[in-house]
């Protein structure tokens, strides 16, 4: 039987490591003991827009997401659809005792990973999950791989601080003084 017991991310623990991995018929991966050490047994699942699934400690996703809202206006549309595309994907999975992962269908299904597996890829405090094809492309030019993949992120994110600047600007006119 498996344990149920919480298991708190070790955020002092830094992996680097590729490790292919199988996807199980119930939609689980296998993870190495490494980055359970490092995530916990609480993650959060983010896809992204560059074609990867990015694995988080679930409390600290949490105080990254909050932290990055509070840099920002609630009137600052562009950063909420910012937020919206960055953020609403996020699905919060927990770990078992035999180190197994769920990743729902639809990030399955969005980045085609029932067929071929998937590669599990830790950098430091970066996690994160490619298909097969994807890795391929990745190891190729990683560089090139991310870049390509972001254009749309970034023009968003820029947009969200330029609207902010300008907020911030008409706000200090409005104010009397």
């Amino acid at each position: 039987m498996a344990d149920k017991t919480k298991k708190e991310p070790d955020l002092s623990l830094y992996v680097n490591r590729h490790e292919p991995v199988k996807v199980d018929d119930k939609g689980r991966i296998t993870l190495h003991r490494e980055f359970v050490e490092a995530l916990g047994s609480q993650v959060t699942l983010v896809c992204d827009v560059s074609n990867v699934i990015r694995m988080y400690p679930a409390d600290q996703f949490n105080e990254t997401q909050m932290n990055a809202k509070r840099r920002f206006s609630p009137d600052n549309s562009a950063a909420n659809y910012y937020f919206t595309v960055l953020y609403s994907d996020a699905r919060r999975v927990e770990i078992d005792g035999s180190n197994r992962m769920p990743i729902p269908a639809d990030h399955r299904n969005s980045m085609q990973l029932d067929a071929e597996g998937c590669v599990v890829i830790a950098s430091g405090r970066e996690f994160m999950i490619l298909s097969k094809a994807a890795y391929k492309s990745y190891k190729a030019s990683p560089l090139k791989f991310m870049a390509s993949q972001r254009e749309e992120m970034e023009l968003l994110r820029k947009k969200a601080f330029e609207e902010e600047e300008e907020l911030r600007r008409l706000e200090r006119s409005l104010s009397p003084g």
